[in-house]
């Protein structure tokens, strides 16, 4: 057998001793940041007991400067998408030392684990999964329970190392609460997070405008930029890009968002060929809208009802619908007809 016994000595020394013999460190650990510290004390030839304790410096987290920012309970794609968001409110630091979930998911962040101000923490049942969606995100850990978060609202609670409860409330996917987040596309998202409102109230929740949420970021404002910039080149403009629900700096097929066919209508007020325009819509956008407008003469367009006939509105996956409307007039009543969209913010 073989007996090790590692020492560790702390030292300083003195201008005087030209010998650079050690002396005993007297004078206070000074600490930088939070740490856990173990230490034994070595006198007359035996050691102590460990003692040990985590010293913390920063703010420890409260209901008053940590809030559940986001949920993603039901996404589209994947249950591993699942994720929760926490965000910090005020402008310290804060030590997430000792926080627990104890009802929605489970997990613990470990000792040491702080976050800046105005900074994001995302908590998600599969890391992999969301990182490979949403590259650059700051996830704290995994979700520690298979389950997962029920598709159809239960309670999630939050509590501080000292066991005062920092957010306890239940959702749901059924009104008053935003119906889309349930497998439609959207996640939860809290309205005017730095005002820490109540998250009980439904009203206080809303739907993210992009599908698959915003995890470890805040949510866009709405259309920005320029209307009629391309910078992906495929020939939608931005304005129109945000409307279907597709990306500008990546180029699509136009025709998987927006077509136009002539389409027979045998059951119309005068059956025959019709003029068609097909698009998607992501459902979350209020901002900006589309008309389509018809034409005989490309000099005068008209959006009226007299002229443009809604045929349909079908849900798609995303969260997206497909609207199609058709012309009222029948083709076989005009020398030529034409079709375009207009999208107002």
């Amino acid at each position: 057998d073989l007996l090790i016994t590692p020492r560790l000595v702390a030292s300083r020394l003195d201008d005087s001793q030209q010998d650079q013999k050690a002396q005993t460190y007297q004078e206070p650990i000074l600490l930088s940041q939070s740490s856990h510290l173990k230490a034994r004390t070595f006198h007359n030839a035996e050691w102590s007991a460990l003692i040990e304790g985590f010293y913390t410096l920063e703010t420890p987290a409260s209901h008053d400067n940590l809030v559940i920012s986001e949920i993603m309970y039901h996404p589209m794609e994947s249950e591993n998408l699942e994720f929760i968001e926490l965000l910090n409110i005020s402008e310290q630091t804060l030590s997430l030392s000792g926080l627990r979930f104890t009802s929605g998911i489970d997990f613990e962040f470990v000792s040491g684990s702080t976050l800046a101000p105005g900074r994001r923490y995302v908590i998600a049942r599969s890391p992999q999964s969301l990182s490979s969606l949403t590259p650059g995100i700051t996830i704290a850990g995994e979700f520690q329970n298979g389950t997962g978060l029920s598709n159809g609202g239960e309670r999630i609670e939050l509590i501080a190392g000292d066991g005062s409860i920092i957010q306890s409330f239940r959702y749901d996917d059924r009104l008053p609460w935003p119906e889309k987040a349930d497998g439609n596309g959207p996640s939860l998202v809290l309205k005017d997070p730095f005002d820490n409102p109540d998250p009980n109230e439904p009203s206080h929740w809303k739907l993210s405008i992009r599908n698959g949420g915003s995890p470890g970021t805040s949510e866009p404002s709405g259309f920005t930029g320029e209307p009629n910039a391309d910078q992906d080149g495929d020939g939608l403009p931005a304005i129109a890009e945000y409307y279907f629900g597709t990306d500008d700096l990546e180029a699509n097929d136009p025709s998987e968002v927006f077509t136009v066919s002539i389409e027979p209508f045998p059951t119309a007020e005068i059956p025959g060929d019709y003029l068609t325009i097909s698009m998607m819509h992501q459902t979350n956008v209020k901002d900006v809208q589309a008309f389509v407008e018809f034409s005989e003469d490309l000099e005068v367009w008209s959006s009226e009802a007299n002229r443009v006939i809604a045929v349909s509105n079908t849900p798609q996956q995303e969260g997206r619908e497909q609207l199609k409307f058709r012309s009222a007039t029948p083709l076989s009543q005009q020398k030529q007809e034409f079709v375009r969209l207009s999208f107002i913010q």
